[in-house]
């Protein structure tokens, strides 16, 4: 019995020693199977804190997706590695953030009537007055939050938080009297951030450089054509029985023409690239008026230039 009880005693300590719950969990992130892994990663960093188990738990959150959870859990190695003077890890930590953060999804919780008894939960959490209108990193999935105070019914409404690097918006109306009937769980979400302000500047940028693309390009179509009308006088009795100014005249509107071609070519190729771009920026912001359905634009080339024709129902 006594052998027994020993030998019972020491599988249990060792089943809760850091290094090997440490090592097990690295066995099984190895194998790809990080949600088995992070008990065991938090289980060792509880047992004996180390910055190398932070990175580990913060590895397999990104891994499954939980990207909120990653940066606490880098946020955390930072401070530690500080703390110990790790500075290569500190580093390494700090590195992962700045790639991370970018693809972070947040919820911004705004209270249009915030009464002093007014009280917010997010998962069931209190989330502080402070953290009313800040976007707040979330991992993706659904959420809920809950807003209430004595003499009102609550309002809830779930959210879910699917894109990265996209910030969706829920507003809480005010709360109606207890007295009154309760109003249904609502959601009102508006998406901001995201992938609308980067693809709009490229949109533009590229579409401006296809404009200036074009222009030039019909430029050189122009001069092309006035240079054919110059030699003219110099190609009396065919069209190519030319005297020697003639000759130079027409080699050199056929390298205008040349190169005309080919900047319209590139110009019409970054006006699409461009539209594009402005589509799926634009595709990410609030959709309350449907602009884009309402607009066009198209590029133009004449004998006089070229631009671009904005039209729509506005």
């Amino acid at each position: 019995m006594l052998v027994t009880l020993l030998v019972g005693e020491a599988t249990a300590q060792e089943t809760e020693d850091p290094e090997v719950l440490f090592k097990r969990g690295r066995s099984l992130a190895a194998a790809g199977k990080c949600a088995d892994a992070l008990p065991l990663f938090r289980r060792s960093h509880a047992a004996s804190p180390a910055v190398g188990t932070l990175l580990n738990i913060a590895d397999c959150e990104e891994e499954i997706g939980r990207t909120a959870s990653a940066k606490s859990a880098f946020e955390q190695a930072q401070v530690l590695a500080d703390e110990l003077g790790d500075g290569k890890r500190s580093g390494y930590a700090r590195k992962r953030l700045e790639q991370l953060i970018p693809r972070l999804s947040r919820l911004r919780v705004v209270v249009r009537a915030p009464a002093e008894a007014l009280g917010l939960t997010l998962d069931g959490q209190p989330l502080p007055r402070d953290a009313w209108g800040r976007a707040i990193p979330l991992d993706p999935g659904l959420h809920q939050v809950v807003a209430g105070a004595e003499g009102y019914h609550d309002y809830e409404a779930e959210v879910r938080l699917e894109d990265p690097g996209t910030t969706l918006q829920l507003e809480v109306p005010a709360l109606t009297s207890s007295t009154a009937p309760a109003p249904p769980t609502a959601i009102v979400i508006r998406r901001e951030g995201g992938l609308g302000l980067a693809p709009r500047i490229a949109g533009w940028t590229v579409g401006g450089l296809g404009l200036a693309f074009v222009g030039t390009g019909a430029g050189l179509m122009l001069r092309a054509q006035a240079i054919v009308d110059e030699a003219e006088p110099y190609c009396p009795d065919a069209e190519n029985a030319c005297l020697p100014q003639g000759v130079e005249l027409r080699k050199e509107a056929q390298t205008n023409e040349r190169a005309g071609i080919a900047l319209l070519a590139v110009g019409g190729a970054a006006l699409t690239a461009g539209g594009v771009l402005l589509g799926l920026g634009y595709a990410s912001e609030p959709a309350d008026d449907d602009l884009l359905d309402r607009m066009a634009v198209a590029p133009w080339l004449g004998p006089e230039g070229a631009g671009l024709t904005v039209g729509g129902r506005f």
